[in-house]
């Protein structure tokens, strides 16, 4: 089984799903991170020098090469929403949206800088989209409060069932 994270930039699921993967003695795989080592540069990088469109092209080209058997993978903000990603995910596995409001999302990533779709008024960029991808976010198996406590045991227990 493959258990996809998916969410907003600064929801949580890069340490949830080292926690989770370590926890179900899983392999774990940071989309975001398994990008930028086979390109060879930040994401920032490669949206300024190559563009949006080809990283999501990479995100695709990612997703399309993943296998389990246990899996845990942490998703960039972006990836579910382009090229029918969603559905090939649940084709793959079990997808959980960790939610989280805009108010955390701003107060958690408020000194980072490395963020391409959030430059400018980061405040703006992240409540527009939030609103866009929240539906699509939402589609997902399973939907969780990623505010709420113990959200690595309710993943585990949602998985489970």
């Amino acid at each position: 089984m493959i258990v996809f994270l998916i969410g907003m930039p600064g929801s949580g699921k890069s340490t949830l799903g080292r926690a989770l993967s370590d926890k179900l003695g899983w392999r774990f795989l940071d989309t975001d991170q398994e990008i930028q080592e086979k390109q060879g540069m930040t994401i920032a990088e490669i949206f300024k020098t190559k563009g949006e469109k080809y990283f999501r092209q990479l995100e695709t080209k990612l997703l399309e090469q993943l296998q389990g058997p246990e899996l845990v993978v942490s998703t960039g903000g972006g990836l579910p929403i382009f090229h029918g990603n969603l559905e090939k995910m649940k084709e793959k596995g079990i997808t959980v949206f960790i939610e989280v409001s805009v108010n955390s999302l701003i107060s958690r990533l408020k000194e980072e800088d490395e963020r391409p779709l959030l430059e400018g008024d980061k405040n703006e960029r992240l409540n527009l989209l939030n609103e866009n991808r929240l539906p699509i976010y939402r589609q997902a198996d399973i939907v969780l409060n990623g505010e709420e406590p113990d959200v690595l045991t309710r993943i585990i227990q949602s998985i489970k069932s």
